[in-house]
């Protein structure tokens, strides 16, 4: 079988179990389990897929036909420019919220910098977010939920040179 008869097949077997953007999914998951840019996919059409790879990737579609995340699978997603790891501790950063992130910018523009809140922080996306854009700002993330925080934290282990607090509370 060749990638693109495996990117085919999954992607009319996705379409059965009515996932949304299903060829998007299909390329994303083979593309985690080549170790590949979803695009490079795309030069490699005629490739022949080995077996091994076949059984590496057959759990990850029928976690996502069963109605898993993408995100969950993939373990992390993009937000803002930066990989957020993502897992059931926390809903998944989407991309409208990206929009608030543009709307904070635009609100403190030309403003003296000062204290910025995430409160329900979940992967800690916005603050990071914030942070990254606003370095002269103290921002924080509080979440009510110990895992979430821990999340978030981790998350701010893979920018370490970002400046956030984190507090566990309501």
């Amino acid at each position: 079988m060749t990638l693109l008869d495996l990117l085919d097949r999954t992607t009319e077997f996705f379409q059965k179990k009515n996932i949304e953007s299903p060829r998007l999914q299909v390329e994303h998951l083979v593309a985690n389990v080549l170790n590949k840019k979803r695009m490079e996919l795309y030069l490699e059409f005629d490739r022949p897929m080995q077996e091994a790879e076949l059984d590496t990737l057959r759990p990850l579609v029928k976690r996502r036909a069963e109605g898993e995340p993408l995100q969950h699978i993939l373990g992390d997603t993009e937000f803002y420019g930066m990989r957020i790891k993502c897992d059931a501790r926390a809903l998944i950063p989407r991309p409208e919220s990206e929009t608030l992130i543009e709307k904070v910018l635009d609100t403190l523009e030309g403003q003296t910098p000062g204290t910025l809140i995430d409160v329900g922080t979940g992967t800690g996306c916005l603050a990071l977010a914030c942070a990254q854009q606003l370095p002269d700002w103290k921002i924080i993330g509080i979440d009510i939920s110990g895992d979430a925080l821990a999340l978030a934290q981790e998350n701010h282990a893979l920018h370490p040179d970002l400046n956030v607090e984190w507090h566990e509370g309501s």
